[in-house]
């Protein structure tokens, strides 16, 4: 009768993890980047440059840079709110960068200039 009760939570363990992880929040949210230029969706990692993150325990705004592309301006604003931050880093000596932001909900947009002037958009809400 055990190894009959352990043969089926080891079967409905997929089914019922998702609805018991469901109450918890993710712990960061990826940031889908558009090329302002083009105005085209970019999905593959290969194509962009940029990898951009909202981190929910940390709450901040986590930025991998997969190749050198000289100074970058990073903007970050709360549409809802009104505040907006700004910070610049150069992505030849740094890889990755992080811009702790406030708690507080609302709908984010976040823009990266390039030092040859590519424009990278995205966009996250915060509940």
């Amino acid at each position: 009768m055990r190894t009959f009760l352990n043969f089926l939570a080891v079967i409905l363990l997929p089914f019922v993890a998702p609805v018991l992880s469901a109450d918890q929040p993710p712990s960061s949210v990826t940031i889908v980047l558009s090329n302002e230029q083009t105005n085209k969706k970019i999905r593959s990692l290969c194509d962009v440059p940029i990898d951009s993150y909202y981190c929910v325990t940390l709450s901040g705004l986590y930025t991998e840079v997969t190749q050198d592309m000289g100074l970058v301006e990073v903007t970050v604003s709360n549409i809802t709110s009104g505040e907006f931050w700004h910070y610049s880093f150069n992505s030849g000596r740094e890889t990755s960068s992080f811009l702790q932001l406030p708690v507080g909900s609302g709908y984010y947009e976040v823009r990266y200039i390039t030092e040859s002037g590519e424009v990278y958009r995205g966009v996250f809400v915060i509940g």
